[in-house]
């Protein structure tokens, strides 16, 4: 990723002041009707800043946690900005590497949509989760991707 860019798009990041103030209880009806959509049992918002990944909120059991932003998949998605899919995530060897064993009896079906900010920063992904490979129809993928 260019430097630049990426300094640029930090410097968005900090100017929404997500840490302190943001819409939590619309981001969770937002991942709530993902995670309906897509029938999967976890959906989350993960925003991607210098140096780690912090979800900012969470549907299912899953916790809202800090991680590196080496460890994290999402970072490939801000890196690429577009949507990334890993039906069956052990079977994907970009993205196997990023999780710890705890993460890999969690996580076999992983959706990261970019979030963009108005300038065409991609901050984080809004992300949907399964325990279990699966595929997402092309209805799911235009609406997971349109949040």
């Amino acid at each position: 990723m260019n430097p630049l860019l990426e300094e640029n798009r930090i410097q968005e990041l900090e100017s929404y002041n997500i840490s302190k103030d943001y819409p939590k209880k619309q981001l969770q009806s937002v991942i709530k009707l993902a995670a309906k959509i897509c029938k999967v049992p976890f959906s989350l918002i993960d925003i991607i800043d210098k140096t780690n990944q912090r979800t900012i909120v969470a549907h299912g059991d899953w916790e809202e946690k800090v991680i590196p932003r080496g460890q994290s998949i999402c970072d490939i998605v801000v890196k690429k900005g577009d949507l990334l899919i890993a039906n069956d995530i052990r079977k994907h060897p970009m993205l196997s590497d990023r999780l710890t064993e705890a993460d890999k009896e969690k996580i076999r079906f992983y959706a990261g949509a970019p979030l963009k900010s108005s300038a065409g920063y991609t901050l984080g992904a809004l992300c949907v989760i399964d325990s279990r490979p699966r595929k997402l129809s092309e209805f799911q993928k235009e609406r997971v991707n349109g949040f």
